[in-house]
């Protein structure tokens, strides 16, 4: 993968994160609003990976106007940076 054999070097940040016991939060699948992810501590998560309603082709329980519907995707941006570790990831699948 790096033809030189140089890896890039990893933030203390990651690796502390890294060292750090797993919380009872850890390995389980949660249910609920990913606007108030109230089950999951700050900087606790080095990987989030959404996939936001598309607001279009598919009923869904709400009916959000564009303004709305970008104030949740807002909503939900904030609420993955409270929970990620410096450094860590947010992948949105559009």
């Amino acid at each position: 993968m790096y033809a030189n054999g140089d890896a890039p070097a990893v933030p203390e940040t990651v690796l502390e994160a890294a060292r750090t016991p797993l919380g009872d939060w850890a390995d389980k699948m949660y249910l609920g609003d990913a606007r108030r992810m109230t089950a999951l501590p700050d900087a606790g998560i080095a990987l989030a990976f959404t996939s936001p309603p598309y607001n279009v082709g598919k009923q869904y329980d709400d009916d959000l106007t564009f303004v709305d519907y970008r104030q949740l995707l807002r909503d939900v941006a904030g609420e993955v940076y409270r929970v990620l570790v410096p450094g860590g990831r947010y992948v949105i699948n559009v």
